[in-house]
């Protein structure tokens, strides 16, 4: 964790403000408790992840029924799975959560949920199932969500096909789907930078998906329904 002092803070906010939009800041004072800056999605990361905590123990502390129901009481969107994958996604979050707690990092925990649910939500919308040599969508801010569910709206089929494209070769060049360029080519999450990626639904209006991916997961940072400004 970077460390700024107050007065610091004071003479160029900027740059701690710079540095604190990708990771916890430490600011240190004189006449009082030291204070963490930290951005929004990270504090309810950590909100988020004490939730799931709580229901975990819950379901593990019941004596009733199997576990997977009383996952699936806490967690109803795990329901929408087989039950090969239920019993998958319900083994996957539990030891996320052990891990979790272990390590003292909730962002291990909310990488395993935040995929499984996106993935669930994706199979109530009427899309198809993953296989398992497949990369996972999740959404990385709410207004990611809000586009997709926009454009869901009036482009139905070009966002199946988007989904299709995404999750199988997300990586994979063509004139539709392609990195992104100078001052819009990095993404910075949690202190680490990955390439930006741009996937246009056609050719002839602005509808596209600004994602990055790490790993087996593709994370959709923005739906634009018309063409953004900075890409002009």
């Amino acid at each position: 964790m970077e460390k700024f002092q107050s007065s610091e803070l004071s003479r160029n906010s900027a740059k701690v403000f710079a540095v604190a939009e990708n990771t916890a800041v430490l600011i240190t004072r004189r006449d009082g408790e030291d204070l963490v800056l930290m951005p929004e999605r990270d504090s309810h990361g950590r909100r988020d992840f004490y939730e799931f905590a709580a229901l975990i123990m819950s379901a593990l502390l019941d004596d009733r029924g199997s576990l997977v129901d009383r996952m699936i009481d806490r967690f109803p969107w795990i329901s929408t799975f087989k039950p090969d994958g239920q019993e998958e996604c319900v083994n996957a979050l539990i030891d996320a959560a052990r891990t979790a707690f272990a390590t003292n990092s909730p962002r291990v925990a909310m990488m395993t949920l935040i995929p499984w649910r996106e993935t669930a939500f994706a199979i109530a919308e009427g899309l198809r199932p993953l296989r398992k040599s497949e990369f996972v969508i999740h959404f990385d801010s709410s207004n990611a969500r809000r586009g997709w569910a926009a454009a869901l709206a009036v482009r139905r089929n070009a966002l199946v096909d988007a989904w299709e494209k995404l999750t199988v070769s997300p990586t994979t060049r063509s004139v539709l789907c392609y990195p992104l360029l100078k001052d819009r080519a990095i993404v910075v999450r949690n202190g680490e930078s990955h390439q930006r990626w741009q996937l246009k639904l056609n050719a002839r209006d602005g509808v596209r998906i600004w994602y990055y991916v790490v790993g087996q997961t593709v994370f959709i940072e923005n739906v634009f329904t018309s063409h953004p400004n900075a890409t002009k």
